[in-house]
């Protein structure tokens, strides 16, 4: 009886032990996740559901292609500029998959000056040509990746895959011997 009995509250608090185990576990990738969650939400730039649409482009003439469309149809008055408002109302009127759903593109006055590099990407009238709103969609894409990578590297931790991703990160960042923007000049280094 003696060994029966301790055989049993061995079991028990095995078992005990395993749930706790598991119910400590489960927390812990919760909150991860919600870090993650929250990390995005912080991260996230106005065009990025739009970022994501251009994002798949298989080449840069499409690329261009596609900002060069987008350029056009934002493009109300045809002058060959978007104004501020233009952007704004053609973006809000875009809807586009995100693979959950259908997400619509919102953008603010502060949106606009971060966007334009407080208007220095905007011809005399303060609006957008295509050369100045190719070199926005351009620069905006590459901070895009930047950010996905950066997530990606998070959820990887400290495996092989972090390592990989850290280091196209490293040559995709602006001002690195090794990226290039599509639908941007590509310098030579000296």
């Amino acid at each position: 009886v003696l060994i029966v009995g301790t055989v049993l509250i061995n079991v028990v608090v095995a078992v005990i032990l395993d749930e706790f185990i598991s119910a400590v576990a489960l927390e812990k990738d919760a909150k991860v996740q919600q870090q993650i969650a929250s990390h995005q939400q912080r991260h996230a730039g106005c065009l990025d559901p739009l970022l994501l649409s251009l994002a798949r482009s298989h080449s840069t003439s499409e690329f261009n292609k596609q900002v060069g469309m987008l350029h056009q149809a934002l493009d109300v008055g045809m002058r060959g500029a978007v104004s501020q408002e233009e952007l704004r109302q053609g973006l809000a009127r875009l809807s586009l998959d995100q693979g959950g759903g259908l997400e619509r593109v919102r953008m603010s006055v502060e949106d606009w000056e971060v966007l334009t590099e407080h208007r220095s990407l905007c011809n005399p009238h303060g609006e957008l040509d295509l050369e100045g709103f190719r070199t926005l969609i351009s620069r905006q894409l590459s901070g895009y990746v930047q950010r996905r990578l950066e997530l990606a590297m998070e959820e990887a931790g400290g495996s092989e895959l972090s390592t990989v991703l850290f280091a196209l990160k490293l040559v995709t960042m602006p001002g690195t011997e090794h990226s290039h923007v599509p639908g941007t000049p590509q310098t030579q280094t000296p």
